[in-house]
């Protein structure tokens, strides 16, 4: 008789082999760095998230996310940390 493994261990155990593989887990990023590059340098220069947005076919919150701290940054800026 062969003993049930629950199906989470299996599953870490797959991860685990997968990444010791080199396979990359996630979305794919929309813009390659040189875009996001130039669509920073465009934000900087006064254009609007949603235009620069529609130039590369990408949703404004795209663009936004490009445009704000990271999420740590943000929390060292907050009073009192």
């Amino acid at each position: 008789m062969t003993a049930l493994v629950p199906a989470f261990i299996c599953i870490a155990a797959g991860r685990v082999r997968a990444k010791a593989r080199g396979v990359k887990f996630g979305r794919k990023p929309k813009l390659n760095p040189f875009q996001r590059e130039q669509a920073l340098a465009r934000l900087s220069t006064g254009e609007t998230q949603a235009e620069v947005a529609r130039t590369y076919g990408v949703d404004r919150a795209t663009i936004s996310r490009l445009a704000s701290p990271l999420p740590f940054e943000a929390d060292a800026a907050l009073p009192g940390n």
